[in-house]
């Protein structure tokens, strides 16, 4: 299992991933994971960047290898504990919207991100650029950053 990258500048998306590494060990043997993205019309790849971060970070902190499911069209089997389903949703101008639903028996935990405009990811640069010009030469992430 590879380390995920922390990519996004959004500091918001970044907290998100450091829950679900959190979340999910302790959900692993008996909860489902599901994750849900919603953006605008206009979006071309789905799923999205981020949905994938989120399912990478799953697959990071978990003991059995996940298969990534991308919608459920035309399949006819049961879903696996192994299985991580991967939604997409485009419609109007939603920004962004993530959720990874982590779903048991008889319980259904949802974790959540919204980002009601594209400057969350300029506000999270330039907060790295602050961080970052106080530090040594090396390799950073947004983790470093919002410490």
């Amino acid at each position: 299992k590879g380390a995920t990258q922390l990519l996004t500048g959004s500091p918001g998306v970044n907290a998100l991933l450091k829950a679900v590494a959190a979340i999910t060990p302790a959900l692993e043997e008996n909860f489902n994971v599901e994750i849900i993205e919603k953006h605008h019309n206009k979006k071309l790849d789905s799923p999205s960047g981020t949905a994938v971060m989120l399912a990478d970070k799953v697959q990071e902190v978990t003991k059995a290898d996940k298969n990534y499911i991308y919608g459920r069209h035309s399949k006819h089997d049961e879903f696996s504990m192994n299985d991580i389903g991967i939604h997409a949703i485009r419609g109007g101008t939603i920004p962004g919207i993530h959720t990874v639903m982590y779903c048991g028996p008889d319980e259904v935990i949802e974790l959540n991100h919204t980002a009601f405009s594209r400057d969350i990811f300029g506000n999270g640069a330039l907060t790295a650029a602050k961080f970052i010009v106080q530090q040594q030469p090396g390799r950073y992430s947004m983790d470093d950053v919002l410490k």
